[in-house]
């Protein structure tokens, strides 16, 4: 009986610390992309484990969009809705964005205190949900996407893709997948980011 309780206080141990990983006092949120054209909504949502009230500032690459949201707590979780367009945290396949340096898309978000994020995009009939990592435990060096093979529906409306965020200036990012058919690029490329732009 000793051994699985401590195999289970090991494990309980390792879940907190997994969970907290999205609480930090900054938070990158990249782009999202779109096959489909009509976006009906986008949302970001904060809240926090802190009895206090404290603000949250919300800004993308060129400053198009800045926001200070007053009074996130325990007791008073924020959603925002985002306006439709360049500054909606997605993009569509007729906009032209992909394989771009965007600096108009995605999010950083900051504040004094811990808190966690996600945004919310709703398109016809489906939905996305991102979770921020944050920002300490989101930062690295190497790191690997995993993707749902998707063998049915019409082939031009599937769409799996990646996007990044550079949390400094002059971030080399490279792609490096042989089994991935990137659009219009080899299975190999490098592109550079300064702070908050995204690709």
């Amino acid at each position: 009986m000793n051994l699985f309780n401590s195999i289970i206080t090991i494990w309980l141990f390792l879940i907190s610390q997994i969970c907290f990983a999205q609480y930090d006092k900054t938070h990158y949120l990249p782009p999202t992309y779109s096959e489909i054209t009509t976006i009906n909504a986008s949302y970001i949502i904060l809240t926090t484990l802190e009895e206090n009230p404290f603000d949250v500032a919300i800004t993308n690459a060129s400053g198009t969009y800045n926001q200070n949201l007053i009074g996130l707590s325990k007791t008073n979780p924020i959603k925002i809705t985002l306006p439709k367009g360049d500054t909606d945290g997605i993009f569509t396949k007729s906009e032209g964005k992909t394989n771009n340096a965007l600096k108009t898309e995605g999010f950083i978000l900051t504040a004094d205190k811990y808190f966690f994020t996600s945004q919310i995009h709703v398109v016809p009939n489906q939905a996305a949900v991102i979770a921020s990592k944050g920002g300490t435990a989101g930062l690295g060096t190497e790191f690997y996407s995993g993707h749902l093979y998707s063998a049915g529906g019409s082939p031009n409306v599937r769409a799996h893709f990646i996007s990044v965020i550079a949390s400094e200036d002059n971030t080399t990012v490279t792609f490096d997948n042989s089994n991935i058919k990137w659009e219009g690029k080899p299975n190999k490329f490098d592109v550079t980011l300064n702070k908050g732009e995204s690709y």
